[in-house]
């Protein structure tokens, strides 16, 4: 018996260095053909040293790869036609017209307000070195915010502002007329009466085809001039002056604070680019192409109605409204409604809504509390713009304007000095057709990691795929010897059994 698991132990350890001395790999049949003991002690720490480099390299190519890390392609791809951004339109002046005089001092009265600059019931609500400058923001926000009262109809908000028509002296896309009928009016947060531009529509909601670029030159573009102020609009009482001016995608959401700003007596040139960002998703970034666990959330079906594409600037605005109203029953005018929620307009709402802007906004984290509501989305649509500045008008032109305006509006007899003071114009243009694309790619894919870890092994080793087999190869021989040693001494057990029992 004893004998027996002798052969046995032979016979594997035989087999074992046979399947050593024929392996791939480096390093292991060295040791055993060498019978020098210093030669096999160089081999046995040559190949523990490659085993262990190969290691270090193959965990630490592991780990890159759970980083999930991306590379960035920037493409710039002609495109003949190019679609224009949609256009936001403002006058910065929100209460030019008797109606909105009225209102500013209605409110100045409800407030008892005789001296903005020195009034107790704005200074309360921030205490300022600079309390006379900070008086008049206060004041222009409140009465902004009453503005957006639910017995305010938009009827009468229109009539606090000037109507696209009073400002606008031209507006030309390459050298046609632009149509009337694409300025579709909406009141702004911030800013009163606004005209949205080529988003699609005209004023009825049907569809409207989007003004394209076709070629690059002195009449590519779109072209507009208008009034910074009417000879006829009384003194307000605003904090600036001029024209505001926003470009976006026409599956957006007008973003206001991404405007520009127009100054009278300037020429604008507003060198537009496109720019397509597309981000590879979950874990690759933070971006989520699967939005359906968020349809439940109130937050997120509000963005949603808001535009056409989703957008995660605009979701936080509104979980912000939503993290307001719990506090404070009441919204901030100066972000997208929600609920229909009344603007926190009294003192004590306006002292509620100052703190938990600071809450929400510099104590939080934002996309803890909104991490159920606002996904990232992985593709984005953005128009990012440079901007040059000339004097503007010059004589032969304001004569030109003068004569437009008083064809248009024979009652108010504009004068040359009055046009040359308050008149600008923007031009708005692709310099070259083309846009943008940025393309977030994986770093490592897995066949990038395969080859990398197989590289490794077959640098430090010496293996390859097929050197697996070989594991396979000596565990199938190893079974097959245990088997078959088994096998014979159950033969040698049976037999004299069987010459016993015939005696």
């Amino acid at each position: 018996m004893k004998n027996s698991k002798k052969t046995l132990r032979e016979n594997l350890s035989n087999k074992f260095k046979d399947w050593i001395l024929d392996s791939t790999s480096h390093g292991f049949p060295k040791i055993i053909k060498n019978e020098k003991l210093s030669l096999k002690l160089i081999w046995i720490i040559g190949v523990g040293l490659s085993i262990c480099c190969c290691c270090y390299f193959i965990i630490d190519t592991i780990i890159n790869f759970s980083k999930f890390e991306v590379t960035t392609l920037v493409r710039y791809q002609t495109q003949i036609p190019l679609k224009f951004p949609a256009i936001s339109i403002c006058h910065n002046e929100m209460f030019v017209t008797p109606q909105g005089h009225d209102f500013k001092n209605q409110f100045l009265k409800s407030a008892n307000i005789v001296n903005i600059f020195n009034s107790s019931f704005l200074t309360q609500m921030y205490a300022s070195d600079y309390q006379a400058s900070l008086n008049v923001d206060f004041f222009d926000y409140l009465s902004r915010s009453n503005s957006f009262d639910q017995n305010v109809t938009d009827a009468i908000r229109k009539s606090l502002g000037l109507n696209l028509e009073s400002f606008m002296i031209s507006c030309l896309v390459d050298t046609q007329d632009c149509d009337t009928n694409n300025f579709i009016w909406y009141y702004e947060e911030f800013l009163g009466n606004c005209y949205l531009f080529n988003i699609g529509k005209f004023i009825n909601g049907t569809q409207s085809k989007i003004l394209e670029q076709t070629s690059v030159g002195p009449f590519s573009g779109i072209r507009m001039e208008f009034l910074s102020k009417t000879n006829d609009q009384v003194n307000d009482l605003s904090v600036a002056k001029g024209i505001h001016l926003a470009l976006f995608d026409q599956n957006s959401n007008v973003n206001p604070f991404r405007g520009i700003d127009l100054a009278a007596k300037y020429l604008t040139n507003i060198n537009v680019r496109k720019r397509v960002t597309k981000k590879f998703p979950y874990p690759y970034s933070k971006c989520l192409e699967d939005h359906s666990p968020f349809l439940s959330s109130e937050v997120y079906q509000a963005t949603k109605k808001q535009a056409e594409s989703y957008s995660q600037n605009l979701c936080f605005d509104l979980c912000y409204q939503s993290f307001l109203f719990a506090k404070c029953k009441c919204s901030d005018p100066n972000k997208p409604l929600f609920k229909s929620a009344p603007p926190c307009t009294s003192n004590s709402e306006f002292l509620c809504m100052c703190l938990q802007f600071i809450e929400f906004y510099t104590k939080s984290d934002i996309d803890k509390i909104c991490e159920n509501d606002c996904p990232l989305e992985c593709e984005r649509t953005e128009y990012d713009f440079t901007v040059s500045f000339t004097d503007y008008p010059t004589d032969l032109r304001a004569n030109s304007l003068v004569d437009l305006l008083n064809s248009k509006n024979v009652s108010k007899n504009y004068s040359l000095d009055f046009v040359k003071q308050n008149s600008l114009k923007v031009n708005i243009v692709y310099d070259s057709l083309e846009y943008v694309e940025i393309q977030e790619l994986k770093k490592t894919e897995i066949v990038d990691l395969v080859s990398s870890i197989g590289g490794l092994l077959g640098l430090f080793i010496g293996l390859s795929v097929l050197s697996f087999a070989e594991i396979f190869e000596i565990l199938i021989l190893v079974l097959h010897e245990i088997f078959e040693k088994k096998n014979i001494q159950n033969v040698i057990q049976v037999q004299p059994k069987n010459l016993n029992s015939k005696n």
